[in-house]
């Protein structure tokens, strides 16, 4: 089973250097924590100080943005991609 999953360029200063990997994680949460066990810097990126996702975390499935709650328990299947965005400032 793998699944695409697309990360945030700016995330080239906490050590990646790609922005597509694939993975084989069966849910959200199981894939955050191959990420963060390969990027170690990631945790403090997009986990709050009560270790839940930060808000202005999104993460879509299939072009669908998944809710805050209960988002680490969503299931992944074959051929699934995983979206990471953080939102853009500027003006």
């Amino acid at each position: 089973m793998a699944i695409d999953v697309y990360l945030p360029h700016g995330w080239q200063r906490l050590g990646i250097e790609q922005s597509h990997i694939s993975s084989e994680a069966r849910s959200i949460g199981e894939l955050i924590e191959l990420l963060e066990q390969r990027w170690p810097l990631l945790a403090k990126e997009w986990r709050g100080k009560n270790t839940s996702l930060v808000s202005h975390l999104k993460l879509f499935i299939n072009g669908e943005q998944l809710a805050k709650e209960g988002a680490e328990a969503q299931e992944l299947s074959s051929g699934d991609c995983v979206d990471v965005l953080l939102p853009i400032s500027g003006g």
